[in-house]
């Protein structure tokens, strides 16, 4: 993208990487998340995905980027539609990778035997539980018919983790 002349703009979401980390925040409570949902409440969370695409409208702010070309995989799927849908005047295309409409009658997973050998994300700071759940987590996504050298999974698994993996973060994405 750089080559065909565009700029481009990586940055970590907050709670991951080296964003900010929200450690005096508590852990979200599921049963009082339910509840509030059920009830058509607020869901009782210390950050959105729309607080989430305000971030990343702040940082477009502090380039001094009026409009840009949005992508977002998985979660940032998710924060993209809504910088679309809350920004659209700085938004000029919108591409996602790995999102969906968050239509509650879509399936989490389309194919979940797809799934049956990737371990649950590692609740604690395990380098080793990690790079086994992302690497799986990966090759689960790519499917038999666009596999990636496990070498290159590894490699961008042990970028991703030095790079500042918490857990806790995690979850509260």
């Amino acid at each position: 993208l750089v080559q065909r002349g565009y700029r481009v703009v990586r940055f970590d979401n907050r709670d991951s990487g080296r964003s900010t980390k929200l450690t005096e925040a508590s852990l979200p409570d599921a049963e009082a998340i339910g509840k509030a949902l059920e009830a058509g409440e607020p869901a009782p969370v210390p950050y959105t995905l729309q607080d989430m695409a305000a971030d990343a409208i702040g940082l477009l702010d502090v380039l001094a980027i009026q409009q840009a070309h949005i992508v977002g995989l998985s979660m940032g799927g998710a924060i993209a539609q809504f910088i679309a849908i809350d920004y659209s005047e700085r938004t000029l295309s919108l591409t996602l990778l790995a999102a969906d409409s968050g239509n509650p009658e879509l399936p989490v997973i389309a194919k979940p035997a797809a799934f049956a050998g990737v371990p649950m994300p590692p609740t604690t700071v395990d380098r080793e539980a990690f790079l086994d759940w992302q690497v799986k987590t990966w090759q689960a996504l790519a499917g038999a018919d666009y596999p990636t050298a496990e070498v290159i999974l590894l490699a961008a698994a042990q970028r991703d983790f030095d790079r500042g993996f918490d857990p806790a973060g995690l979850t509260r994405q």
